[in-house]
């Protein structure tokens, strides 16, 4: 299935280069970091954890999102989803190779990786966080991949595809879930020594991951023949609504417990991002932005008409996306290092070449998704040209039967017509000949009784030169044979 990869269009080509040119310009500046070291960036002593970290905090709850279809079509056996589901499979894929990768350049020198496999510490979060995110990485590699190989062939996935599936879901849960342990396990950070880091994390990632999924799988029905049912869209849509609220009503009761308490500890991380302290506010704006766009987005998605036009649906998705990226991905992690140990304040500003590096990272992860998704579009479309030719050849049969059907009826109904009009012509003719038959028997017997006046006219003459006395005789029997020969005659004629 691979040979997929190398058929599209030059619009196709042209963002395969494009992405290649940021992942040259990503390489390069990481090859700058390796040389003069993570002086390159904007950490420090004091800001140890930067927009790596932060990136990689994201997209593993990108990756996570993954699980959002999953429980409906496995669990629930909601078929909408199944058209989109192997995209969600493949999306996780991507957003876990993006997370890793930000933690790759994070580290200094890449080889002491190799120490969490070989000198593994199960005590610490770290090594449990390697371990959900490599079984998650290769289950869904595993679920995606076969999944589309027997949709290839025409066939389901075998039964332990679905078993893994849904093993995929707790794996799922868990990659974030232990993600929030690694900030709530420091004590030492009160704006992450909270309970309930990993219900803010689960319920951001539930909302951005399937609102990138839906604006991916819009653009991709822009340049494809891929569809998404209006159905399975609006309970996407209605998922990342509940999400956000979930995520927001969280946040809130971070905001109360620190500002109620008054614990300069807790409340001084948030002050910073909502208004700036000592003059120290550049992740104020980065917060007010999320605010904004988040409520915005909940605004659209919770009026159905407005949830239901595709344009301000991608306006809402899109404000969510950004908002939860602006949240996690920015202010979460670095409003948790102020104040430092000292109860001093240190801005964090990346570096462009950090920033640059992130970006390879992010197009290394769009290449990879763009890859995975044009194979298993090709196969979709593989698999729906010989149907619609079948469907095509079938329309045609049927028409072409059905055109036949309809001459057949035509012929018919010309045959009944023809007959209709023989037995109409066949009738008038009979009338015909039987109106010219009573006229010929009416005027022989006109001519029959005209004849018998003439007959009696000459036996009255006859009958004047004889005597009276026979000619009354004559007269009398000549009087009842006329009158008789003449009735029948005058009721022929009278018929």
């Amino acid at each position: 299935m691979l040979e997929k990869v190398f058929k599209g269009s030059k619009l196709y080509y042209g963002w395969l280069l494009a992405l290649l040119v940021l992942i040259g310009a990503g390489v390069l500046a990481y090859i700058n970091q390796l040389v003069n070291g993570l002086q390159l960036t904007g950490m420090s002593q004091d800001v140890n954890w930067g927009l790596y970290i932060a990136q990689f905090t994201f997209f593993v709850g990108v990756a996570a999102s993954g699980v959002m279809v999953a429980i409906p079509l496995y669990l629930h056996d909601y078929k909408e989803y199944g058209p989109v589901i192997i995209f969600g499979e493949f999306m996780a894929v991507a957003a876990v190779l993006v997370a890793l990768l930000n933690v790759v350049v994070d580290v200094g020198y890449p080889a002491r990786l190799f120490n969490v496999v070989l000198y593994p510490t199960p005590h610490s979060i770290l090594f449990w966080d390697m371990v959900v995110l490599s079984s998650y990485l290769l289950v869904n590699i595993i679920i995606g991949w076969t999944s589309i190989a027997a949709e290839r062939k025409g066939t389901k996935p075998a039964h332990w595809v679905h078993v893994l599936a849904i093993i995929a879901i707790p794996l799922a849960i868990s990659i974030h879930t232990v993600t929030a342990f690694i900030y709530c396990g420091n004590v030492g950070r009160p704006f992450w020594a909270s309970a309930i880091v990993a219900c803010r994390f689960l319920a951001s990632a539930f909302a951005a991951g399937p609102a990138l999924l839906l604006l991916i799988s819009f653009i991709m029905g822009k340049f494809t023949d891929y569809k998404i049912s209006d159905k399975a869209v609006d309970t996407i849509a209605k998922t990342v609504a509940y999400a956000i609220l979930a995520n927001v009503f969280f946040f809130l009761l971070e905001v109360f417990t620190a500002f109620y308490g008054n614990s300069p500890h807790h409340t001084e991380p948030l002050a910073y991002i909502l208004f700036g302290v000592h003059g120290h506010n550049q992740l104020v704006p980065f917060m007010w932005a999320a605010a904004v766009l988040i409520v915005i987005g909940i605004v659209i998605l919770l009026v159905k008409k407005w949830r239901q036009t595709r344009g301000l649906l991608i306006i809402a998705l899109l404000c969510i996306f950004l908002g939860c990226w602006m949240d996690k991905g920015i202010n979460f992690v670095l409003a948790g290092f102020v104040p430092n140990s000292f109860g001093e304040i240190i801005d964090y500003v990346p570096h462009p070449n950090e920033i640059m590096v992130i970006v390879g990272t992010f197009a290394i992860g769009a290449f990879v998704l763009t890859l995975l998704f044009k194979v298993a579009l090709a196969v979709r479309e593989g698999i729906a040209q010989p149907a619609a030719v079948a469907f095509s050849e079938a329309t045609r049969a049927a028409a072409e039967n059905q055109k036949a059907a309809e001459m057949e009826e035509a012929v018919e109904a010309a045959k009944a017509e023809k007959a209709a009009r023989e037995a109409e012509e066949a009738r008038i003719a009979a009338e015909e000949e039987a109106r010219r038959k009573a006229e010929e028997e009416a005027a022989k017997a006109a001519e029959e009784a005209a004849k018998a006046a003439e007959e009696a006219a000459a036996a009255a003459e006859e009958a004047a030169e004889a005597p009276a006395t026979e000619v009354a005789e004559a007269a009398e029997e000549a009087a009842p044979e006329a009158a008789e020969e003449a009735a029948p005659a005058a009721e022929e004629a009278a018929e």
